[in-house]
């Protein structure tokens, strides 16, 4: 990821696509937003790829008294959760939410459901810091010195969708840009995926570690 390109130059290039280079029907402030309408849906492309392209991490301070903390601002979509078992970094299983009151709190075995904007433990997490593994929201281009990354020319799709939507309030022919479109769409679905070529994820291991359901006390598990 290194093709950076700023929102100035973005927006030159939709002007140069909707051939609108001399006028004001639409003005800087409506192509920003195109443009901004644009990149999110290019950043769920890459984020619906699964191949880490966004991923952040953050920390969850537990206390041992609360069973629910409040996601990062910046939250979008959780990737992993790790807590520590047994003195050593554990990735944690998510509780389905019929099962929400079936856990006791003397259990070390420790699940999570994300409820609105809070993630939920159960059962209650002793003191300890636990790691969230995540995708941030957009953050939205505003300023022109803004950047896209377009990893590998994947800008064009900002441009052609913001260029299309100028075109949309002049009330003229988008046939081809649609079409155009589509053909970027399958093309970054497409090579967005198996960034890592030599080592490929594998399916996940869903049985190799037997965690128990949940904890009964006196070393009972059901």
């Amino acid at each position: 990821m290194s093709l950076n390109v700023t929102l100035s130059s973005l927006r030159a290039q939709v002007r140069d696509r909707a051939d609108m280079k001399h006028t004001t029907f639409c003005t800087d402030s409506e192509i920003n937003g195109y443009i901004n309408s644009a990149y999110a849906e290019l950043y769920d492309l890459l984020v619906d790829a699964t191949e880490d392209y966004y991923v952040k991490s953050g920390t969850i301070s537990c206390d041992g008294i609360n069973d629910s903390f409040s996601l990062p601002s910046d939250f979008y979509k959780l990737n992993g959760v790790d807590y520590r078992l047994g003195g050593a970094a554990q990735p944690m299983e998510k509780f389905v939410f019929e099962d929400r009151n079936k856990y006791i709190n003397n259990g070390t075995i420790i699940r999570y459901r994300i409820v609105g904007s809070k993630i939920f433990f159960k059962p209650l997490p002793s003191a300890q810091t636990i790691t969230l593994w995540y995708t941030p929201a957009i953050t939205l281009l505003s300023a022109d010195g803004h950047t896209v990354d377009g990893v590998n020319g994947w800008e064009d799709y900002i441009v052609c969708d913001a260029a299309m939507k100028c075109l949309i309030k002049e009330e003229s022919d988008v046939m081809a840009f649609i079409a155009e479109k589509k053909d970027l769409e399958k093309r970054i679905e497409a090579m967005s995926r198996n960034r890592d070529q030599g080592r490929p994820d594998r399916v996940t291991d869903v049985t190799g570690s037997k965690i128990p359901y949940y904890y009964l006390g006196d070393d009972a598990w059901l």
